[in-house]
């Protein structure tokens, strides 16, 4: 009977760990989301005239412990001149435990003639 209740103990202290570690892993995806979102609005609110194309790091951010570098990048569309349509791409990198992750969010920005 004390094996069967230490067994049980042990499965339900495992999946409580597995299910925290899964929760954070979420809440540093859901960070880095968020900084690439901000990124890329903080771009688009410059408005079409104001964005050259190039690349660019922005500085490092670090939320709970955890250190977000940002990689943006405007550059032409393949399918357009440049005077009417660029691509704003914002690349997260971070390290969370022994795993590397990189995320892209990309928005294409065109001008809107009045």
């Amino acid at each position: 009977m004390a094996a069967v209740l230490l067994i049980v103990i042990f499965v339900v202290t495992g999946l409580f760990s597995n299910s925290m570690r899964a929760v954070r892993h979420s809440e540093v995806r859901t960070y880095a989301n968020a900084v690439a979102e901000s990124s890329l609005e903080s771009i688009r609110s410059k408005g079409f005239g104001n964005l050259k194309v190039g690349e660019s790091d922005e500085p490092d951010r670090t939320i709970d412990g955890v250190t977000y570098h940002t990689h943006v990048m405007v550059g032409v569309s393949p399918q357009a001149d440049g005077k009417h349509l660029k691509t704003v791409r914002a690349t997260v990198s971070y390290r969370w435990g022994a795993f590397a992750t990189t995320i892209q969010r990309e928005v294409w920005i065109c001008a809107v003639r009045s």
